[in-house]
């Protein structure tokens, strides 16, 4: 199970997730940043994964096309820790660094 929560404040847009970025739940994610993206105005995307437990590849193939398309990826602990990095350091080898 995936809960996301938006949080939308000045200068800024929060995707918080809570929980598993598996299917079905990656869908749901992914049309969420996306809108928030298009409607954006200049604000920052920021994508909290820091109550997340587990993400599978479908989650990091998301999570990797929400950062090429400006999103910032915060996120604490082991695995998602050593995801995030791995996205970064990914586009920052393909000179596609958002971060």
């Amino acid at each position: 199970m995936l809960k996301i929560t938006v949080q939308k404040g000045s200068g800024e847009k929060v995707i918080k997730l809570e929980g598993k970025l598996v299917q079905p739940w990656i869908k749901e994610f992914e049309a969420i940043w996306q809108e928030l993206l298009a409607a954006r105005n200049g604000s920052a995307l920021i994508v909290d994964l820091r109550s997340v437990t587990y993400a599978g590849e479908d989650g990091k193939q998301v999570l990797r096309q929400a950062h090429q398309a400006g999103a910032r990826l915060l996120a604490s602990g082991p695995l998602m820790s050593s995801i995030v990095k791995q996205i970064n350091d990914e586009a920052t080898k393909g000179g596609k660094h958002n971060g």
